[in-house]
């Protein structure tokens, strides 16, 4: 039975890399640590060397340039795979240094190029910086082909417990990240788990009961709708962004459909409103068709007389698409309006309470929220409100017909909605 070589650690290597001779290090089967004289100086190198049948000698580099690790990992790789003769095989061992900091970008470019997000450069801006914020810094001279579940765990723990959404993001990310360096790149080996497995990290990280809590988007109940309204369609006289609220709240819109709503998408003459699937935050639900009421088509065809693009509502500035900031500072200072008048100003009531501070109401949840409890308020159809809402229906019967059939239901939900939420405007 061969004897057993204990494993030297990186001091006891240190000590031996002055003393000339052959030194067996332990770890991998032959790897040894040279060491010969050169004009007066020891010289230490790594060799890996295996006698017998199956006879081999490579030389894998100086120490210390190559650490004992590396000397190490390198030598499993040539017993594993044999010695580099190819150009191929050469890179495939140089690319083992490859770090996360070293690849993150290809990897960005890689998905631009697959065409992975809707919004293109803009969105992959948003990812990357994301990225680079929070996991680059811990990550960035990890090795691809070392990172293990601890140094994933490491990188999320700043954020883990007050940023759940934020990691939830970042995890989408760094998992595709390591599928990639496995499958594509090939610069991780195959039989290695994904290191930013859930399984894998979390015992590494706080509980779940420990992080907080995502409070719902904040929103306004049914009854304090119309006053708001009086106040939002008085400012949508004289500024672009409330216009684009009142219809955001109308049309039950996410805050990215109505700040890039486009001519070419509706149909006036029929009061439709059409947004392609590819543009809709669940895609699989299919393209959205929107009816549009006559308060927002009132509004659209005002927008019509100040058009200077393929924007409904473009910036008064720049004539591109509004920032996500831009309906919710317009709520800010209607609020703050609202207190200075002596009145509790657009707050989430419920929230407000529990938190002891004002909570001001956001577009989305105004948008959505407050619409949906408005219309289970008044006993509607549930199918009707969650197809205004662009929510999955039907998904067993995959009845794309039976949806667009649904269009003169949603129309007639959708006035109501507007009668209501202008109910106390004078006209």
């Amino acid at each position: 039975m061969p004897k057993s070589i204990k494993a030297l650690s990186i001091s006891e290597v240190k000590a031996l890399a002055s003393v000339v001779g052959d030194h067996s290090v332990g770890g991998v089967s032959g790897l040894r640590l040279r060491v010969f004289n050169r004009n007066g100086q020891p010289t230490p190198y790594w060799v890996l060397v295996r006698q017998g049948k199956n006879k081999l000698f490579y030389h894998i580099g100086a120490f210390p340039d190559i650490g004992l690790k590396e000397a190490r990992e390198i030598a499993s790789y040539v017993l594993l795979h044999g010695i580099p003769q190819t150009e191929e095989d050469k890179q495939a061992l140089s690319d083992r240094d490859l770090t996360i900091g070293d690849v993150y970008k290809d990897f960005f470019n890689w998905k631009l190029e697959r065409g992975d997000w809707k919004k293109g450069e803009v969105q992959r801006y948003r990812e990357q910086c994301r990225f680079e914020a929070h996991l680059l810094p811990p990550l960035k001279d990890v090795k691809v082909s070392e990172c293990t579940y601890d140094d994933v765990a490491r990188a999320f723990a700043p954020i883990w417990v007050q940023r759940p959404a934020t990691c939830a993001k970042l995890h989408q990310l760094i998992y595709q990240l390591f599928s990639w360096a496995t499958v594509v790149r090939k610069i991780r080996d195959g039989s290695l788990a994904n290191p930013a497995t859930l399984e894998g990290i979390k015992p590494l990280l706080p509980s779940d009961k420990a992080r907080k809590v995502q409070r719902a988007y904040p929103f306004l109940v049914p009854d304090q709708i119309p006053d708001f309204f009086v106040q939002l369609v008085s400012l949508g006289k004289r500024d672009t962004v409330a216009r684009m609220l009142i219809c955001a709240i109308l049309t039950c819109s996410r805050s990215a459909n109505i700040r890039e709503m486009r001519w070419d998408q509706l149909d006036l003459k029929n009061g439709v409103w059409r947004i392609p699937e590819s543009e809709m935050k669940v895609s699989a639900n299919g393209q959205h068709v929107i009816p549009l009421t006559t308060q927002v088509i009132d509004v659209i065809a005002a927008q019509y007389g100040r058009k200077v693009n393929d924007l409904v509502f473009p910036s008064n500035l720049t004539k591109q698409v509004y920032s996500e900031a831009s309906m919710r500072t317009v709520i800010w200072k209607m609020h703050k309006k609202e207190v200075e008048q002596g009145r509790e100003g657009w707050i989430d009531r419920e929230q407000s309470e529990r938190l002891g501070e004002p909570v001001i109401a956001v577009q989305h949840a105004i948008s959505r929220a407050s619409f949906e409890t408005w219309a289970h308020g008044e006993g509607k159809n549930p199918r009707i409100i969650a197809l205004c809402l662009h929510h999955s229906v039907d998904s067993k019967y995959n009845s794309a017909y039976d949806r667009d059939k649904s269009i003169e239901a949603k129309r007639e939900l959708l006035q109501e909605w507007a009668d209501f939420c202008f109910s106390k405007v004078q006209a």
